[in-house]
């Protein structure tokens, strides 16, 4: 399924999950959708008895920001924080997300990590440590965060934006030069 697809029942039927695709159809409300035929009902009715997790592997880009925009507003106001970006394909604007990827500036000795634990919208913080956490939304989205120090903040930005892509051609290009680039700087 394409983006003009997911979009229309993200926009339509509100569907951000598995379960709530499974609920859209087994009410019928996808067939109403324009574009939605018996061909690709079945089709997605199969591939749900296939899949059963009920965690989306990627969410459209303004599911996403719902929960992206009020994580970097948490984060920003923590103490010691003195800027929060989320990078990753949501910064790059790419039509679905598979994860958010938050990086923080904040000076060694704070603890911004911590402030991670307390926020509503975590189920779960799979990994912690002074200047890394992982964890999951409640929504199932993958969460990776990353602090680094003020000076490091813009080639940390640039680094974990990505693509991967881009990221091998600009440090390829930086070793030309006979320089080192990585996600502390130049």
């Amino acid at each position: 399924m394409g983006p003009a697809r997911v979009r229309a029942l993200v926009s339509s039927l509100h569907v951000a999950s598995r379960a709530d695709l499974a609920r859209a159809l087994a009410a019928g409300r996808v067939g109403e959708l324009r574009g939605f035929g018996p061909v690709l009902r079945a089709k997605l009715e199969r591939e749900l008895a296939v899949k059963p997790d009920d965690t989306p592997h990627r969410l459209p880009l303004s599911v996403a920001a719902e929960y992206a925009e009020p994580l970097r507003r948490y984060l920003a106001a923590v103490g010691g924080v003195e800027r929060v970006e989320i990078a990753g394909s949501y910064r790059r604007g790419r039509d679905t997300v598979g994860d958010l990827d938050v990086l923080l500036s904040a000076p060694p000795g704070t603890e911004p990590i911590a402030a991670l634990e307390q926020y509503p919208d975590v189920r779960e913080v799979t990994a912690s440590g002074a200047t890394k956490a992982a964890g999951i939304l409640r929504n199932g989205l993958g969460l990776d965060v990353r602090v680094v120090p003020p000076e490091s903040f813009g080639a940390a930005l640039q680094y974990f934006t990505g693509s991967k892509q881009h990221g091998i051609h600009v440090r390829r290009r930086a070793q030309e030069r006979g320089l080192k680039l990585n996600e502390y700087g130049l």
